[in-house]
């Protein structure tokens, strides 16, 4: 049997986190109404349909993560992921348009903290919040670009 082994979950695809949790060969089952397998004979582990959800479900958790950007001085890059996204100086807008108001927020004074999941603003006792976790809109990884383009909707 081969196993997958990803340093990062976020990074997985759902089939190899599949193969990781099940094993290679497994088949999903929902008693008598229906079999899904990658084989036409499988031999390996059967997995019921609720099983199955959930370990998509927590994989659907785990790839939307977006891994902390903090690294520290040593090269090492923080474990954790972000959790929390401030808006500064926000540039707000609202435009009527034919299918009624729209919300833009856009740059080039808006700017953004991130908040991570194990050091939330990586400052430290008694100091400023981290350069290495500021950024404008261009800036910021692509899932939480689509995090903040979406607030308006």
């Amino acid at each position: 049997m081969t196993t997958h082994h990803v340093a990062n979950p976020s990074e997985m695809s759902e089939l190899a986190f599949m193969v990781e949790r099940f094993g290679e060969d497994f088949h999903v089952t929902d008693g008598d109404k229906f079999s899904l397998s990658q084989h036409e004979n499988p031999t390996g582990r059967e997995v019921s349909l609720e099983e199955f959800q959930a370990a998509a479900r927590e994989y659907r958790a785990i790839a939307d993560r977006v891994p902390c950007p903090f690294t520290y001085a040593s090269g090492k890059r923080c474990t954790g992921h972000v959790v929390r996204v401030e808006g500064y100086k926000a540039d707000l807008e609202w435009s009527r348009g034919a299918d009624g108001w729209k919300f833009g927020c856009g740059e080039p004074r808006s700017h953004y903290h991130l908040f991570c999941s194990e050091k939330g603003n990586h400052a430290g006792y008694a100091r400023h919040d981290s350069e290495k976790m500021k950024f404008y809109y261009s800036q910021l990884p692509v899932a939480l670009q689509n995090v903040v383009a979406r607030t308006g909707e």
